[in-house]
């Protein structure tokens, strides 16, 4: 049974956002409430040998069913706490956490009963693991979801010193 099949075949139009209802909900409040540890200073690698994502989505027209499309699948083969950092027409950004590798992320991602079609605006996917370094601005989304999940960034080291003779 596919995930189609739970869903009505709806095709939104541009003006219409698949993930306006989600956004909005997500907006007063943390995502990651319930599972963000307290802040430490050590990096902290994921529980049993699970690892930090994130998957960027670009498309070449504008097709919010398409980033709705992976995101479903995402959730339901993933992680079904994976979040959008942000979603537009045209793009998307996806934290998640995991043991699969990228690859299988990606075959998960663009599963589907009618790949042609559900695939055809897709311009590119890229599938980033997270790791001890990381940057987001104060108070952002992003910031304490890596908080949370990959620990503080690694502090500066200063600039290098340069003698000239």
């Amino acid at each position: 049974m596919s995930l189609s099949e739970h869903q009505p075949q709806v095709e939104p139009t541009v003006a219409q956002n698949p993930f306006e209802d989600m956004m909005k909900s997500k907006v007063a409040q943390n995502p990651f409430e319930d599972v963000m540890p307290a802040p430490s200073d050590k990096p902290k690698a994921a529980p049993k040998d699970k690892r930090n994502y994130l998957v960027l989505l670009s498309a070449a027209n504008e097709n919010p069913a398409l980033a709705r499309k992976v995101m479903d699948n995402l959730q339901a083969g993933v992680d079904r706490n994976a979040h959008a950092l942000w979603v537009d027409g045209k793009s998307a950004g996806i934290f998640l956490i995991t043991s699969l590798v990228a690859s299988e992320i990606r075959h998960i991602a663009l599963a589907s009963d009618k790949p042609a079609r559900d695939v055809s605006d897709m311009r590119d996917i890229l599938i980033l693991e997270i790791g001890d370094d990381w940057y987001a601005r104060k108070e952002a989304r992003a910031e304490h979801w890596l908080n949370a999940h990959a620990g503080k960034p690694l502090a500066p080291q200063g600039a290098k010193k340069t003698t000239g003779k």
